[in-house]
C-alpha cells in the first residue's frame, strides 16, 4: 500500500526529467529493492547520463547529485549497500577517509573548497521519510568560506550543541555516546562536526543551503532534479579535462548485420582515439546491449522508454557524428537524431562520403558540417570544436 501511495504522489510531483519518471521508479522498486543509488551505479542506472560515474575506486563511486542546487554538487556512494557512515566497519573508516581525501585532491581543478555532509542514523531502525535513501552517500559541494560559515552557524543554531572531531576514526566512539539521528558536516578546513537530534527533517542540509543562498530553487530532489546544474557539472569536468567530451555516433542499425555494426563502431572508435583522443565516441548499439534491451522491451511503453533514453544521451553529448553515407539507405533514426540535435543546439557532423544526400535542402538546414571521410570529420572537430 505504501509503495502505491508513493507512486501516485510521484505521478503528480515528478514533472521535470525522465530519470524520475514512473517507469524509472518501477525499475528501482522491481530490481533494486527501492534503492535509487543501487540503481544509479547499475547498468540500468548508467543508461542515464545524470548518473555518470565521474570518479571511482574499489569501494566507492562519485556521481552528480540529483537535485543539484548548485553546479558541482556530487555524491560519493558506496559500491556495497551500507545504510550510512555509522554502519561502516570501524576497520574501514581510515580507508574511507583516505578515499575522500584522494577524491578532494582529484577535484582541485574544479575547486579547492568543498564541504562534505551526511544525514544518517546510528541506530538499527529505518527513518520513515520516503525522501531519505538508506545507502551510504556523502554529499560533496563547492562552497566558499562565507557560505560554509553561514551553514555551520545556521545548523548550530537549529540543532544545538555539536561535537568536533578530527577523523572519521573517532566516529564509533561518538555514536556510542550519542545514538540516533545525526548530521555530519566536514568543514573546508577538514574539521568534522557531528550533531545528534531525534527530529532532523529529511533533506535538512539541502533546505539550509537553499536558505543561506536565498535561493528560489526547489530543494527537494524528488520534485526537481536540477538537470541544468547537472549538465553544468559535467561541462566543468570536461572543461578541466577531468572528463572527455562525448560524441554521439548515429549510424545504420535497423535491418543491419550485428557483426557489420560492431565492425563499423570499432573502426570509427579506433580512428577517433588516434585523431581526437580527448573525445569519447559512443553508439547506442553498445550502450543498450541485449540484456538491457530485454528489460526495456518488457516495459509497457518500451518505445517511449527507448527513445527517452537515447534522447537523454543526446542531450548530454557535445556533438553528433552521423554516418549517412550509404547510397539509397533510409536513415529514419539518424535523420530524427539530427533534427533533435539541431533543436538542442548540438553541432552535427554528417559523414556523407560520395552520397548525394548532402544536396537535400532540409539536411543542409540542420547539419553543421559535411565530411567526406573520417579524416575530414576529425580535422573539422579538432579545428572548430575542441578549442
Amino acid at each position: 500500500m505504501r509503495y502505491v501511495i508513493i507512486m501516485n504522489t510521484l505521478k503528480i510531483m515528478v514533472k521535470y526529467e525522465p530519470i524520475l519518471s514512473e517507469t524509472t521508479w518501477t525499475e528501482i522498486h522491481q530490481y533494486f529493492n527501492n534503492c535509487r543509488l543501487c540503481w544509479a551505479k547499475s547498468r540500468l542506472g548508467q543508461l542515464y547520463p545524470e548518473n555518470t560515474i565521474l570518479y571511482s575506486s574499489e569501494k566507492f563511486i562519485t556521481i552528480p547529485a540529483l537535485g543539484s542546487l548548485i553546479p558541482g554538487y556530487l555524491l560519493m556512494v558506496s559500491r556495497q549497500h551500507i545504510p550510512c557512515i555509522a554502519k561502516v566497519k570501524e576497520s574501514e573508516l581510515a580507508m574511507l577517509e583516505r578515499e575522500l581525501e584522494k577524491l578532494l585532491e582529484y577535484l582541485k581543478p574544479l575547486s579547492d573548497k568543498w564541504i562534505v555532509f551526511e544525514h544518517g542514523n546510528s541506530e538499527n531502525f529505518t527513518r520513515s521519510s520516503p525522501s531519505c535513501i538508506e545507502h551510504f552517500h556523502l554529499h560533496i559541494l563547492p562552497l566558499n568560506e562565507k557560505q560554509s560559515k553561514l551553514l555551520l552557524k545556521y545548523i548550530s543554531r537549529e540543532l544545538g550543541a555539536k561535537e568536533t572531531i578530527n577523523s572519521f576514526k573517532k566516529l564509533p566512539e561518538y555514536f556510542d555516546r550519542n545514538p540516533g539521528n545525526y548530521i555530519l558536516l566536514r568543514n573546508l578546513d577538514g574539521a568534522i562536526n557531528v550533531f545528534t537530534k531525534s527530529d532532523i527533517p529529511s533533506q535538512y542540509i539541502r533546505r539550509v543551503i537553499s536558505t543561506i543562498n536565498e535561493s528560489k530553487e526547489v530543494w527537494n530532489w524528488r520534485i526537481d532534479t536540477h538537470a541544468d546544474n547537472i549538465k553544468l557539472t559535467l561541462s566543468k569536468f570536461k572543461s578541466t579535462k577531468l572528463m572527455k567530451k562525448s560524441a554521439y555516433f548515429a549510424h545504420a542499425i535497423e535491418n543491419t548485420n550485428k557483426k557489420e555494426i560492431r565492425k563499423e563502431i570499432e573502426i570509427v572508435s579506433a580512428y577517433f582515439s588516434r585523431k581526437c583522443p580527448s573525445i569519447k565516441l559512443f553508439s547506442m548499439f553498445e550502450v543498450i546491449d541485449r540484456k538491457i534491451l530485454k528489460i526495456i522491451d518488457s516495459h509497457k511503453n518500451e518505445k517511449d522508454l527507448l527513445v527517452d533514453i537515447e534522447l537523454n544521451f543526446l542531450k548530454y553529448s557535445d556533438m553528433l557524428i552521423a554516418d549517412i553515407s550509404r547510397i539509397e539507405w533510409q536513415y529514419v533514426g539518424c535523420l530524427m537524431e539530427i533534427v533533435y540535435a539541431y533543436n538542442l543546439g548540438i553541432p552535427i557532423i554528417a559523414l556523407v562520403g560520395d552520397s548525394k544526400i548532402q544536396n537535400r535542402r532540409w539536411l543542409k538546414k540542420h547539419v553543421s558540417y559535411y565530411a567526406s571521410s573520417l579524416e575530414n570529420a576529425t580535422d573539422y572537430i579538432n579545428q572548430n570544436l575542441l578549442l
